[in-house]
């Protein structure tokens, strides 16, 4: 055995160099010292050692001769160097306060709201990150922001989690989306949590701040979507579903919960906001009632109904009391119409009723990140704003400039024919989304004339969700988490002109070349005239 090792024992340094240096490549790309790594390392010093032993003469050879000895002069020195500065930076890396960000955009440091609200944290919280194997670019961004907040304050701490290799974990803090960031406060009856879905978005910053605000004041929101009226329904085995909106309000801290006022009679007394999206049936009086007290008594309500002659229900729906009172008492006026913008009509779309959002009105509902993205919608209505004393009214989305109310419906909709009339449309840009606020009783409303950006095909497209959350969040009186301000992005871009690119071009490529053949040729002129000497 020990000669047939021998025989091989030649080829054993090589391998050792080689696992060492792959060893230190893929602790340089990964930066961090896991199995891989140490294993790398390991067994390369383990042939490296095999061959000291199984070859000691050849390796006492190679250590007494001069260059050798010289080499590993060099070799210690540049050895002990690196193991000072490698022992300079971790001392540096654990000691918060050395840190200095030379970003231009501060891009290493939390954003102002979050070290405000971590200076001032004087209990542990604890982050488990939910993260896929796949997942490794989005749980790098998070450890990333992770150690950001760590640099403020030493009470945050966290770990990872493969939901998929560990499952009970997750099924324990009810968990069910990878890439979900749990937020843990406390221990037993004492023990607060939160949670946000990390998409590795521009806004995760602020994302991971609102998800701080939520397990440090533990408010508790409470959403009712109506049901009755064969509404958008949060139940995921519906045809048209809105269960990922109930999922998004999960991870911004609702409790969300159906309710059938015909069989109430009233809206509970621990409801944050009341929700009606795409009534199907007409709300009966007493439950138009219910409403009514409700909002009367500082209750907020988020309403949204699409083109009222797509089906008959739709518009039998349209008879009730509701369209009457939100004009009376709000000064919001549905409109019978439908929105069209050739401007900005979506791509696969023959007929532009289906179209972008790209202009935003001042409300606490839009933040950067809703009005930098946009919104999808599809069927939409217009939203007519008409003053009413007492109540603040805001525009929050309206269209193009060049888009309009469609009246003539029966031509669109029969005949797909659209045309712009002065006398009976309402010219661009319409809103689509407003609200309104009751200085008096602090009721507040939202209406929204599109249904389809909060079901599960549209609420991921675009901000469709930052609108669904930034408005019940707003309506919940919780504006702390829609308030943080969104990283500003600098864009740093050099423009070269054609005939600069090419030198530099030229100069990358053929200077080196050239370089080489001048030193060859001074080298060959050279020793040629030696020759001749």
């Amino acid at each position: 055995m020990q000669e047939r090792l021998k025989s091989v024992s030649p080829y054993f340094p090589w391998i050792g160099l080689l696992l060492i240096v792959f060893g230190g490549v893929y602790a340089l790309i990964t930066r961090e010292f896991e199995l891989i790594t140490n294993s790398l390392l390991a067994v390369g010093a383990l042939f490296l050692l095999l061959f000291a032993v199984l070859e000691p003469d050849r390796v006492r050879k190679q250590i007494d001769s001069r260059g050798v000895r010289f080499g590993l002069s060099t070799v210690v020195a540049i050895l002990l160097f690196s193991a000072i500065i490698i022992f300079l930076y971790y001392i540096a890396y654990q000691n918060n306060d050395w840190r200095y960000d030379v970003t231009g955009e501060d891009s290493f440091t939390p954003l102002p709201e979050t070290e405000a609200l971590l200076s001032n944290l004087d209990e542990p919280i604890h982050v488990i990150g939910f993260f896929a194997a796949a997942q490794f670019a989005q749980q790098d961004q998070a450890k990333q922001i992770l150690e950001n907040l760590a640099s403020i304050t030493n009470q945050i701490t966290w770990e990872f989690v493969d939901p998929e290799a560990n499952p009970l974990v997750a099924q324990q803090y009810e968990v069910s989306l990878s890439g979900t960031l749990v937020f843990i406060q406390g221990e037993g009856a004492n023990e607060t949590t939160s949670r946000m879905t990390f998409l590795g978005s521009t806004n995760a910053e602020g994302d991971i701040h609102n998800a701080l605000v939520r397990v440090l004041s533990a408010v508790q929101k409470k959403i009712y979507f109506l049901e009755g009226h064969g509404e958008l329904s949060i139940d995921p085995t519906a045809e048209i579903s809105a269960s990922s909106l109930d999922s998004v309000l999960s991870d911004s801290g609702f409790d969300t919960e159906s309710l059938n006022l015909a069989l109430t009679g009233a809206v509970p007394d621990d409801a944050s906001v009341i929700v009606l999206i795409d009534q199907l049936a007409p709300l009966q009086d007493n439950e138009l009632q219910a409403i009514s007290d409700y909002l009367a008594g500082g209750g907020s309500m988020l309403v949204a109904r699409d083109w009222h002659f797509i089906s008959d229900e739709r518009l039998r729906a349209e008879q009730d009391g509701l369209r009457a009172y939100l004009v009376d008492e709000w000064g919001i006026q549905l409109r019978t119409d439908a929105v069209i913008d050739p401007v900005n009509m979506l791509a696969n779309v023959a007929v532009p009723i289906g179209f972008g959002i790209f202009d935003f009105g001042v409300s606490p509902i839009v933040n950067d990140a809703l009005s930098g993205t946009g919104l999808i919608v599809f069927t939409a209505r217009s939203v007519a704003l008409q003053p009413v004393e007492g109540i603040t009214q805001a525009t929050i989305a309206q269209t193009s400039a060049g888009a309009w109310g469609e009246t003539n419906l029966d031509a669109l909709l029969n005949q797909g024919i659209f045309n712009y009339d002065a006398e009976a449309d309402s010219l661009g840009p319409v809103a689509i989304a407003v609200s309104a606020d009751n200085s008096v009783t602090g009721g507040r409303v939202v209406v929204v004339g599109d249904t389809d950006l909060f079901t599960n095909d549209l609420l991921s497209a675009g901000a469709n969700y930052l609108l669904a959350s930034n408005a019940l969040n707003w309506l919940s009186d919780d504006e702390v988490s829609i308030a943080v301000t969104p990283r500003d992005v600098v864009q740093r871009q050099v423009v070269i002109p054609l005939t600069q690119m090419s030198f530099l071009w030229f100069v990358s490529l053929c200077f080196p070349s050239l370089i080489a053949i001048i030193i060859g040729v001074a080298i060959f002129v050279s020793r040629r005239r030696r020759v001749v000497a």
